[in-house]
């Protein structure tokens, strides 16, 4: 939306990223449950065909209530549509819900059965209730959330087709359960019903897998090797988070993952102080992203935050560089200085690559024009000082100025990508273009081609022969431009090594120059 946003990809050290859609595939598949025994099911994706299993044996689904029960509740507890070729319309959890009751051979509850009320899911309350009536008529809730909770709203369990009280041995079996379910890298959805709210019964949990997208865990390493450091923000559980995060080497061992109620619970200062060891942050919120955002910011880090929601709007707005999803709202779109149409990470690395690009190639096109244009004042400066010839007449300086803005230096605008400029830390936003560094390489380069060029017309000047040692001279002082040319594609390779079959554009625009000239 912003073009100064891609250049200033090229300053970026943190990406702060969500998880499902941008580093994972965004296509949930349930391939676990859990109610009073352990069951896994077959199949990838939105294909209705899987198995269901109990360990290494096939079951029917059908014939073991705890399973429909928790697949019914899931059905109905549910916003999702599939139309046309398996089309999902809604989020990508409900539609795995949905297929995995469809594996059983279950059909939508929803069509036969009017809803009474809905509370929808909301960051805050990680919980969605509906309320339907059962077949005595008699209204009932379904519940869908996060498992602890789920767990604070349920009184009772269902063990063996007994109704049981849920007692706190259990509620950590449960809880325990869940953690495994984590660190296999499963998000995890709690289940329960009943005919109070507040006092439900626990039905099970439903793990399903979301795999990461083709090509992240490279991104994420160039990325880390170029001094940009990705950190991952989700609303799953802890283990869920962590083991992702391994998966795809934004975090390892030694990595620090961080939750909203520690986030919550710290001060400005505190979590400026370790936000720089976090990795993962964990159950959060939209409205917790612009502490996260704040705490990079203080310490010295030009933040890019991804986000798709209206809560995410004031986090975009305050980032240095928002970049708001594809299938975002306006809202975040709006506050937003880019748009990541294919909600890939990937994407956003190879925009830094071109932010860097960009930069990179600026310099080197004010490095040669400046370098020649201070070569050409020095020269004329000089003799007119002096009182001596001038090697240069005005026809010869128009066309030096048509090479110095002409092809050569237009190409240099558009030098293809270099790899060593990639692995080069991010700039400082504080540092200025012209470095002490470039200052020096322009004047020692511009005082070779005034030494050189008046070098030359000085031996060849005589008595009768100044046409002669002015084109001599103006030959070489454009040539002087042409290998110049050639130095400024790169701060710190050599033409030799750079290559020329990289930059057609470049190899045409220097080989008609001479040609020109000659």
């Amino acid at each position: 939306r912003k073009r100064p946003a891609v250049e200033a990809l090229g300053a970026t050290t943190v990406i702060c990223s969500d998880k499902t859609g941008t580093l994972t595939k965004n296509q949930m598949t349930v391939t676990h449950i859990y109610t009073d025994s352990e069951y896994t099911i077959g199949g990838v994706g939105y294909d209705i065909n899987g198995d269901f299993y109990s360990g290494n044996n096939r079951i029917n689904p059908k014939e073991i209530s705890n399973l429909t029960n928790i697949l019914n509740t899931g059905m109905l507890c549910n916003n999702a549509q599939f139309e046309g070729n398996n089309n999902l319309i809604g989020q990508s959890t409900e539609g795995a819900i949905l297929i995995a009751g469809f594996k059983a051979g279950l059909a939508d509850p929803r069509i036969n059965n009017e809803r009474l009320e809905e509370i929808p899911f909301t960051s805050k309350s990680q919980i969605m209730y509906v309320k339907y009536l059962d077949e005595n008529n008699l209204p009932i809730y379904h519940a869908k959330g996060s498992v602890e909770k789920i767990l604070s709203k349920c009184k009772f369990y269902i063990e063996e087709n007994s109704t049981l009280a849920l007692t706190e041995a259990k509620r950590s079996q449960i809880i325990e359960h869940s953690k495994l379910f984590g660190q296999a890298a499963l998000r995890v959805v709690a289940f329960a019903n009943g005919k109070n709210p507040e006092n439900l019964i626990f039905l099970g949990l439903m793990g399903m897998i979301d795999p990461p997208k083709d090509g992240v865990r490279e991104s994420i390493r160039i990325a880390t090797e170029s001094g940009v450091k990705v950190v991952m923000i989700t609303g799953d559980a802890k283990e869920t988070a962590i083991a992702v995060a391994k998966q795809i080497a934004i975090a390892d061992e030694q990595a620090l993952a961080f939750s909203s109620d520690e986030l919550l619970g710290s001060n400005e200062k505190q979590l400026a102080s370790i936000v720089d060891h976090v990795s993962v942050f964990y159950r959060i919120s939209p409205e917790h992203k612009m502490n996260i955002v704040k705490a990079f910011q203080d310490r010295g880090h030009i933040v890019a935050m991804t986000g798709d929601g209206v809560n995410d709007s004031p986090a975009l707005k305050i980032a240095d560089i928002g970049i708001a999803m594809g299938q975002g709202t306006d809202a975040a779109k709006e506050a937003s200085e880019m748009i990541l149409v294919d909600d890939n990470l990937a994407t956003i690395i190879s925009a830094i690559e071109e932010g860097k690009s960009i930069y990179n190639n600026i310099k080197n096109f004010l490095r040669f024009q400046l370098t020649t244009s201070i070569a050409t004042l020095s020269m004329i400066a000089a003799s007119t000082l002096f009182g001596f010839p001038n090697p240069l007449n005005p026809i010869q300086i128009l066309w030096i100025n048509i090479i110095m803005d002409g092809p050569p230096a237009q190409s240099l605008g558009v030098e293809p990508f270099d790899e060593s400029v990639l692995k080069q830390p991010p700039r400082s936003a504080k540092d200025p273009i012209f470095t002490s560094e470039m200052s020096f390489s322009i004047v020692l380069t511009a005082f070779v081609m005034v030494f050189g060029t008046l070098g030359m017309f000085y031996y060849h000047l005589g008595e009768d022969n100044l046409a002669e040692a002015s084109t001599i001279s103006f030959t070489t002082f454009v040539m002087f431009q042409m290998f110049n040319a050639m130095n400024c594609r790169s701060e710190t390779r050599s033409a030799f090594k750079i290559g020329l079959s990289n930059n057609r554009f470049f190899v045409g625009a220097i080989i008609g120059c001479i040609l020109m000239q000659l």
